[in-house]
């Protein structure tokens, strides 16, 4: 925490295939030698926000959210309070009942900000 590290490189250099790795996108085989020794690898310990996001368009930012959390289990009360939380502390709230939209195309089918959405992104 508290650190910022950046990864430049012109295009094709790898740079998304090193976070993939980092992240644990891809299964660990093998193992790295520190100190001489040979470790196995360990889980994933970091993430990542992708350039393009996916989101599903015809949803609101609420809607958004309310389906992660019952993918990841929350029911009623506790899938509420996680979604009315993660809007309040993302600064998401003044659009909560907002469609996402999509990246392109006009007004009416735009939906959230571009920063909105890296923080939906987050949540």
């Amino acid at each position: 925490a508290g650190r910022l590290a950046c990864v430049l490189g012109p295009s094709g250099c790898g740079k998304t295939t090193l976070l993939d790795a980092l992240a644990g996108t891809y299964p660990a085989a093998g193992g790295a030698a520190v100190g001489g020794a040979v470790r196995a690898c360990a889980g994933a310990t970091l993430a990542y926000v992708r350039q393009e996001s996916a989101f599903f368009s015809n949803l609101t930012t609420r809607e958004t959210l309310a389906l992660v959390g019952a993918l990841r289990g929350l029911v009623g009360d506790e899938l509420d309070e996680a979604v009315d939380g993660t809007l309040r502390r993302m600064a998401l709230a003044p659009c909560a009942d907002t469609l996402v939209g999509g990246d392109t195309g006009g007004p009416d089918r735009r939906g959230i900000s571009g920063g909105e959405r890296k923080r939906l992104s987050i949540a």
